[in-house]
């Protein structure tokens, strides 16, 4: 078997419904155990391609999505662009942040998720987002905050005390 070279190239929209695919499979690959089954099994890549052509399509010029290529379908997709603030007025953070880097399951630990960072990371310095020591950065986005803790089940109350002098039961 030839396994041909790895191709790092710009998305095009006739890549969304394969991102979509890859998407979904890597959130349920990633996710089993973590979130609940039922949730996972009801991922859409169809409904998925259809928030990302819209997404895809409404892209400022300075967002970049790049697709991983490899023996003529598409297996991995990254995406990066300026960093999103709050508001994303003049209190966005400097600087660019991964928006996100999918592989497709059978692909994780191949090195196309590194050779996919090393592209965005080097289309970051080409478009000019701030370097620490030479290398151009990309902030993460912050974990989403934990759900909060059930609320702690009512206080039993306690059994009634002997009254003074009563030991109980003889």
């Amino acid at each position: 078997m030839v396994v041909e070279r790895l191709r790092i190239r710009d998305m095009t929209a006739d890549d969304v419904d394969a991102v979509a695919v890859i998407r979904t499979r890597g959130w349920q690959a990633a996710y089993a155990g973590l979130i609940p089954q039922a949730y996972l099994d009801g991922l859409n890549p169809a409904e998925d391609a259809e928030r990302r052509r819209a997404l895809f399509a409404a892209a400022p010029p300075e967002v970049v999505d790049l697709v991983a290529e490899r023996d003529g379908g598409l297996v991995g997709w990254a995406a990066f662009g300026p960093a999103r603030g709050q508001d994303e007025g003049p209190r966005r953070p400097p600087g660019g942040e991964l928006y996100a880097l999918y592989l497709s399951p059978e692909h994780i630990g191949t090195g196309i998720g590194h050779a996919l960072m090393d592209a965005c990371l080097l289309r970051a310095a080409q478009q000019g987002f701030p370097e620490v020591d030479g290398t151009p950065t990309l902030r993460t986005p912050p974990s989403p905050p934990a759900p909060p803790a059930p609320p702690a089940a009512p206080a039993r109350p306690l059994p009634p005390r002997p009254a003074v002098g009563d030991r109980g039961p003889r």
